[in-house]
């Protein structure tokens, strides 16, 4: 589905992050909230459902589902590369 106007909204704050940082405490619930509802919406697709044709963002690219979950896990491995190495930074700034 295409993203709702929140998910616009919380990008638009994550582009100007110094203007909303937020205690580590709340990143981590949010972070936590966000592997809960991922893995439950994983848990939900079917095998029959992998081959179903789909689009991908606003120029709605022709693709899978398949090939939507496998983008997700890439792009969240990305990301995870990403914390991992900001965090051995900050570390040694300490």
């Amino acid at each position: 589905k295409p993203l709702t106007e929140q998910q616009f909204a919380e990008l638009a704050m994550e582009r100007n992050i110094a203007d909303h940082q937020l205690p580590l405490e709340e990143l981590l619930a949010r972070l936590n909230v966000t592997f809960v509802n991922a893995l439950n919406q994983l848990k939900t697709i079917s095998a029959e459902q992998l081959s179903e044709p789909r689009t991908l963002g606003r120029a709605k690219i022709p693709t899978t589902m398949r090939a939507l979950v496998f983008h997700s896990g890439e792009h969240a491995s990305r990301h995870t590369g990403q914390v991992t190495t900001t965090a051995r930074i900050v570390r040694q700034m300490a």
